[in-house]
C-alpha cells in the first residue's frame, strides 16, 4: 500500500527521529560552549557585553589608577636593582653604565608622565590626546543648516544722495586749530630721558621674564601619557623587568652551584646574598611582571592605543554571540523537523493498523485455500503479520 506514490517506511521515521535528537544535542552543546567562551572573555575584560565598545571605553578610565597602583608597589624591587648595579660595576669597572634606568625611575618616583621621565621635572599642564573610537550605534551627525542670505544681488542703499557731504565752513584753508583755553605760548620743560634704568626693578616695570629650558612646560601627545601607559616606555619597562628577572635567576643558580661545589669563581667575590634573599627578590620581580601583564591590563592598553584592536575584539565577541544564535536556530529547526516526523508517523499509524489487519485476513484466506487442497488438513503460514 502506498501514500502519495511513496512506500510507507516506518523505520525511516525512527532513523530521522534519532538523527534529530543527536543534532539537537550537538547544537545545544555548541551553543553552550560559545556562550561560555563569550561570558569568560567578557569576565576577563570586566564588561557585560551589551554594548562592547562603550563598555571597553569606560574601562579605559580605570587604567591610570591601575598603573599608579602598580608604580607604588615596586619599592620591593630596589634591593634587586642595587644588587644588579653592584654586579655590573664589579664586572665592567669604569665601563659600567647605569642599569635599568627606567625601572629605577618608576621605583623611585612612581608612574609619572613621559614628560617628567624625559626632562626630569613634572609639567605644569597635561594635555592628553582624546581616545578616538567609533561606535557602531552612533548616528552620523549631518551638517548644520546654513543661513539663507537670499538673492546674492547688489545691495540696494535706497535713494541716498550722492551729493558731497558738507563738512561746514572750510574756507579758511590756512586756519589754525582751536585748542580751547590752552595758551600756545606756554613753554614746556623737556623730559630728561637719561634716567637711571638700573634702579627700576622688574616688578615695577611690569616686565615678566619666563624661565628658560622646559620648566613650566605643557605635556602634550605622547609626553602626556604615563610611563607605564605609553607604548614606547611600556616596552622598555617590560624589557628591564625581564632583564632583572634573568639576572636574579642566574645569581640564584650560581649561588646554588657554588654551595654544592668547591670551584672558584670571581663572582664569588661579590657581596654574597643568601638563596632565600635571592628567591625573595625574584618573587618580587615576578609578581610585578604578573601584575603589569595581566590580560585585562593588556587588553585595555591595546584598546586605548589601537582603534583597530577594538574593532577586532568587538567582532570576536559578536561572532561568538552570532554563533550562539545560529546554534540555537539549528537546534530549534531540528526539533521542528523531529516534531513534523512524529506528527506524520502518528497520522500514518492508523493506516498501518488497517494494513496489518487486512494482511492477517488475507493470510487466513490463504491458509483456508491451502487446507482445501490437502483435504481439510490444518495449515499455518509461519511469519508475516502474525508476529506484529
Amino acid at each position: 500500500m502506498e501514500k502519495s506514490g511513496t512506500p510507507i517506511n516506518f523505520y525511516s521515521f525512527l532513523v530521522l527521529t534519532s538523527d534529530c535528537d543527536k543534532k539537537v544535542a550537538e547544537y545545544v552543546k555548541g551553543e553552550a560552549s560559545s556562550k561560555a567562551e563569550f561570558v569568560a572573555l567578557c569576565k576577563q575584560l570586566g564588561i557585560k557585553g551589551d554594548k562592547i565598545k562603550r563598555e571597553l571605553v569606560e574601562r579605559i578610565q580605570e587604567l591610570p589608577e591601575i598603573y599608579d597602583k602598580i608604580g607604588k608597589s615596586l619599592k620591593p624591587l630596589l634591593p634587586a636593582i642595587e644588587l644588579y648595579s653592584a654586579f655590573t660595576k664589579y664586572m665592567l669597572g669604569e665601563r659600567a653604565t647605569e642599569v635599568l634606568p627606567l625601572l629605577q625611575f618608576v621605583v623611585e618616583r612612581g608612574n609619572t608622565t613621559v614628560y617628567e621621565w624625559r626632562y626630569g621635572e613634572p609639567p605644569l599642564k597635561i594635555e592628553p590626546d582624546p581616545v578616538n573610537i567609533e561606535f557602531d550605534d552612533e548616528e552620523q551627525q549631518g551638517s548644520g543648516d546654513q543661513i539663507d542670505f537670499g538673492d546674492p544681488g547688489e545691495i540696494d542703499f535706497g535713494s541716498l544722495s550722492t551729493d558731497a557731504i558738507d563738512f561746514g565752513d572750510g574756507d579758511h584753508a590756512g586756519g589754525e586749530i582751536d585748542w580751547g583755553g590752552v595758551d600756545a605760548d606756554v613753554n614746556v620743560d623737556p623730559v630728561d630721558l637719561s634716567a637711571d634704568l638700573g634702579a627700576i626693578s622688574l616688578s615695577e616695570s611690569g616686565i615678566v621674564v619666563e624661565s628658560d629650558g622646559v620648566s613650566g612646560g605643557a605635556a602634550r601627545g605622547a609626553d602626556a601619557l604615563s610611563v607605564l601607559d605609553a607604548p614606547s616606555t611600556r616596552a622598555q619597562f617590560l624589557q628591564q623587568l625581564l632583564e632583572l628577572e634573568s639576572f636574579l635567576k642566574m645569581r640564584l643558580y650560581e649561588s646554588t652551584q657554588s654551595a654544592s661545589s668547591q670551584s672558584f669563581s670571581l663572582i664569588q667575590q661579590l657581596p654574597t646574598e643568601s638563596a632565600a634573599a635571592l628567591t625573595a627578590m625574584l618573587d618580587a620581580v615576578q609578581v610585578a611582571t604578573a601584575q603589569y601583564t595581566q590580560p585585562i591590563n593588556v587588553h585595555l592598553h591595546h584598546v586605548k592605543h589601537s582603534p583597530r584592536y577594538v574593532d577586532v575584539l568587538a567582532a570576536q565577541l559578536k561572532q561568538k554571540l552570532t554563533l550562539c544564535e545560529k546554534m540555537a536556530a539549528l537546534a530549534d529547526r531540528s526539533k521542528q523537523k523531529k516534531a513534523a516526523a512524529a506528527a506524520e508517523e502518528a497520522a500514518l499509524r492508523p493506516l498501518l493498523t488497517r494494513l496489518v489487519d487486512n494482511t492477517k485476513v488475507l493470510q487466513a484466506e490463504i491458509e483456508k485455500d491451502i487446507s482445501k487442497k490437502y483435504k481439510g488438513r490444518p495449515v499455518n503460514v509461519i511469519g508475516g503479520v502474525k508476529f506484529l
